[in-house]
């Protein structure tokens, strides 16, 4: 069995996973004053703010999807039905979330942060965290049998839906990682919480 594999069918501790990304972001950045949610290090990056609304972003997107799988209203071309193609896709969009960030991957347009973030990013991303755990205990049958499910970017790309759990709780760690690093970045003095 190959580690992807094995990382895929534990899915028993997802919700505790999405707990736990949640206290890292809350510990981390959650009395952050608005000036230093929206620093940035330069203007080609990402304040901590926009990593947050990122994140949000991409998950809400998601949700969509599972809330048609859930109402059986999802639709995948019949093309696109196949579990090596839903695999093949899967896999290879787990590797470009690996939380260690050991390459920079660029984001989709439909997914790029808002310029200027509210100081209750960190109140939408604790809502949106609430979502996700409710999503999964209602997608409980359906994570069992795991079916093909397409992104939200096309009906083309299909990947199985526990690799799309799986995808999400690592891009918030990544996301996390990344922020982390901003705070190091822009160094304990400059930084006013």
């Amino acid at each position: 069995m190959n580690s992807n594999h094995k990382k895929i069918t534990m899915n028993h501790n997802w919700n505790q996973r999405i707990d736990q990304n949640t206290a890292l972001y809350l510990e981390y950045f959650g009395s952050l004053n608005w000036e230093t949610l929206n620093q940035k290090p330069d203007e080609n990056s990402w304040s901590i703010g926009q990593i947050i609304d990122h994140v949000i972003k991409l998950n809400e997107d998601y949700f969509e999807i599972f809330s048609s799988l859930e109402a059986g209203e999802l639709s995948i071309p019949f093309l696109m039905r196949s579990r090596f193609i839903a695999d093949y896709f899967g896999g290879t969009l787990q590797n470009t979330v690996e939380p260690e960030r050991k390459k920079r991957t660029k984001t989709m347009k439909i997914w790029e942060p808002t310029n200027t973030i509210s100081n209750d990013v960190i109140d939408r991303f604790e809502e949106n965290q609430q979502r996700f755990g409710l999503q999964l205990r209602n997608l409980e049958s359906q994570i069992s049998e795991n079916p093909i499910i397409h992104s939200p970017l096309s009906k083309w790309i299909v990947l199985p839906l526990n690799t799309a759990i799986e995808v999400l709780i690592e891009h918030e760690l990544r996301h996390f990682n990344q922020g982390k690093e901003l705070l190091g970045v822009m160094g304990k003095s400059s930084v006013t919480v």
